[in-house]
């Protein structure tokens, strides 16, 4: 059996990294746009213990297709799936993500996965090389911690500009008053916004 683990510390909280596994299907292309085709649920949320996805990834050139389904959810902390029927038959392995809280707004994502067998192993290495799934697992993991801490960035910027713009239209619009009432130049030196 061949295994694979990747480790990603993300600069948000636990639940974001979460969220962005179970919404995967909507997010496939962001998560690893060179390589990744399509991702679809077929049946169920891959927020629950159950439910059915495929996928299309090309990996080393590679076209790896897999149904499968999720077999444990641990709501913020972990994902396992399997093969699903017909791959099922072949006992190829299984990929899990698990997600650590390493504090408030910073997160550990390890990516999982085994493939192979007693008798695939030969065949799983010669059509889908071990180093080139490791930079697909590693790549992933960059991504993901790109794509999540810009979007923090984002939306922390945004709250940022909102207040700040919001407290400077406030003092502009109190000196403004001010001016008209008392006829003199303003003192606090807000001018320039004008």
């Amino acid at each position: 059996m061949i295994s694979i683990t990747g480790e990603t510390t993300v600069n948000v909280p636990a639940k974001d990294v979460f969220n962005f596994l179970v919404n995967i299907d909507s997010l496939y292309k962001i998560w690893h746009p060179k390589d990744h085709v399509f991702c679809k649920v077929l049946s169920g949320s891959l927020a629950k213990k159950g439910g059915r996805f495929h996928f299309l990834e090309i990996i080393g050139g590679f076209p790896l297709y897999l149904t499968a389904r999720i077999t444990d959810v641990r709501e913020n902390e972990y994902l396992e799936y399997v093969p699903a029927f017909p791959f099922s038959l072949l006992k190829t392995g299984k990929a899990y993500f698990r997600v650590e809280r390493i504090s408030e707004n910073q997160s550990k994502l390890t990516a999982y996965v085994e493939y192979g067998g007693k008798l695939m192993d030969g065949i799983a290495n010669f059509l889908v090389k071990t180093s080139s799934a490791k930079k697909h697992i590693k790549e992933e993991g960059e991504n993901l911690k790109r794509y999540l801490e810009q979007k923090e960035f984002a939306a922390t910027s945004f709250a940022t500009s909102f207040a700040q713009g919001y407290r400077r239209l406030k003092k502009a619009t109190e000196c403004k008053a001010k001016r008209y009432e008392n006829w003199s130049v303003c003192s606090c030196n807000c001018e320039e916004m004008y």
